[in-house]
């Protein structure tokens, strides 16, 4: 297949939904350490890569969210941080069987960092450093660093990124809540912007809230941008019903949101939290053969066509709250 970044110029890309939620929804113990499958229950984890390439995903991503030294030493597996990783890559590179690519998934430190936290930032680095060359040296076809809730943490792992996986492309994707700022307080745009500064071949958001939540926070910043953009919101927020956390916002409603980010000018489309391959599947029609759409300005009033309707009150099957 050609570049990624090739294809994006001509081509809107579906991605794939959640790993973790969906691995845990299967079987896994919500305390486990999710990445600890890719080499305990490989089978397991390729089948959920596979069920995503059925759905219509064009691009699979590793459960390697939390496979960076900090968060592996909690389960006494940072040892096992390469084989993690590599094993990660390479179960999503064999599901995909050349029909999608590869975006091999580096997340947060899971640690605060100085002066509220006892992380220096020379530490992150490090900690970045490690988990994009262990990723790196499996061969995906992007380096996604997600779900991250504040800029300067975000910047430090891609400037780590771009030193231990050069030539590899990188997209960030923040985390904002409701009122489209990070959890650090940050704009978007601003942040987008020193994103692409540092470095970002592709930026996006994901996570935290659902679709239209995200569709009202691209509205005012995407035409701001020129590299690729890409989406991927919670099926809504979880929700606790009895033992079980499951999310409330259903396949036909994304399927609805995929139409009016694709028409926004998003370049890729998938799910997070929550998400499952009926998701995907519910959006391919929307997404699959879509031709990039022009940014335009529009008021940060506007809303998507589809807010009048309500989310799906259907509930999809358990799913604990993780990447």
């Amino acid at each position: 297949m050609e570049p990624i970044l090739v294809r994006l110029r001509k081509e809107v890309l579906l991605a794939d939904g959640a790993m973790g939620t969906l691995l845990f929804d299967r079987g896994a113990h919500v305390t486990s350490c999710v990445e600890l499958l890719n080499a305990t229950e490989p089978d397991a984890v390729e089948r959920a890569h596979r069920d995503y390439l059925t759905a219509g995903a064009q691009i699979l991503t590793s459960n390697t969210f939390a496979a960076n030294r900090l968060k592996l030493a909690a389960y006494d597996l940072d040892a096992k941080l390469e084989e993690i990783n590599a094993k990660g890559v390479a179960l999503a590179r064999q599901s995909a069987d050349g029909q999608a690519y590869v975006a091999a998934s580096l997340g947060p430190l899971g640690a605060l960092l100085e002066p509220i936290g006892v992380v220096s930032a020379s530490e992150a680095g490090r900690v970045f450093g490690e988990h994009a060359a262990a990723l790196a040296a499996a061969g995906p076809d992007l380096l996604l660093l997600e779900t991250f809730s504040r800029c300067d943490e975000a910047l430090l792992a891609l400037g780590a990124a771009k030193k231990a996986a050069a030539g590899l492309p990188v997209l960030v994707s923040l985390s904002v809540a409701e009122d489209g700022r990070t959890a650090g307080g940050e704009a978007l745009g601003l942040s987008w912007r020193r994103l692409i500064s540092a470095g970002a071949d592709a930026v996006g958001i994901n996570c935290a809230v659902g679709p239209q939540a995200l569709y009202d926070a691209l509205i005012p910043v995407i035409a701001d941008v020129d590299c690729p953009v890409s989406v991927m919101p919670n099926a809504g927020y979880p929700q606790r019903i009895g033992d079980r956390t499951v999310y409330a916002s259903g396949p036909p409603y994304f399927r609805r949101f995929a139409r009016d980010f694709v028409a926004l000018g998003a370049s890729i489309i998938g799910g997070c939290c929550g998400t499952t391959p009926q998701h995907v599947a519910a959006m391919a029609g929307e997404v699959a053969g879509a031709a990039p759409q022009a940014r335009t300005r529009r008021p940060a009033a506007q809303v998507a066509q589809t807010a009048v309707t309500a989310p799906s009150k259907t509930i999809p099957a358990a799913a604990p709250l993780s990447r």
